[in-house]
């Protein structure tokens, strides 16, 4: 168990960076703001899917009466993401403010 929470670790310190430089960029830098998010997903969709299938049932069965409302938060943040800020982030041309902004969200 350890060796996976060190690999979420390891992933959440990625994802920051990826973050970190997405955020950084300006409306004319398309084609890096594309890359970048390809590179989020590549790390970020296997690790939420992960989280979602072993850790959080985990972390349930364990957590107590406040715990469970930061798994309940945990679970519709991945819910938002994937039903709502990546399609609207593939919808949104790379070099507008609407980008810049659900990648702000996403972040």
């Amino acid at each position: 168990m350890r060796d996976i929470l060190k690999t979420l670790e390891n992933e959440h310190g990625q994802l920051r960076t990826l973050f970190a430089a997405i955020n950084a960029t300006t409306d004319r830098a398309e084609k890096k703001r594309a890359e970048l998010l390809e590179k989020i997903e590549a790390v970020l969709v296997p690790h939420a899917k992960w989280e979602e299938l072993v850790f959080y049932p985990a972390y349930a069965e364990r957590a107590s009466h406040d715990q469970l409302l930061l798994h309940a938060e945990a679970i519709q943040e991945h819910r938002a993401v994937e039903l709502t800020v990546l399609p609207d982030l593939h919808a949104s041309a790379k070099n507008t403010r609407q980008f810049a902004g659900s990648v702000k969200v996403l972040s």
